[in-house]
């Protein structure tokens, strides 16, 4: 993946939530694009609700999914 492609997952209108796997097993799912700044090399999250945030080297993205409406 690159950034690229990471910033139209974030821009798609209507916006589809998804779930970021990285290539150590932690899982991130985006429901709000807001909370989400790519960068040069690394993408921000933000946690919804509450204080933290994690930066992600794009290189370290093993997939992304779209989260399905249950």
């Amino acid at each position: 993946m690159d950034m690229n492609e990471f910033d139209k997952l974030l821009h798609r209108e209507p916006f589809v939530p998804f779930r970021i796997s990285l290539t150590n097993g932690q899982v991130y799912e985006i429901q709000n694009p807001s909370l989400v700044v790519p960068m040069k090399r690394d993408v921000f999250i933000a946690m919804s609700g509450r204080e933290d945030w994690v930066l992600i080297p794009i290189i370290h993205i093993a997939s992304v999914e779209s989260i399905q409406a249950a």
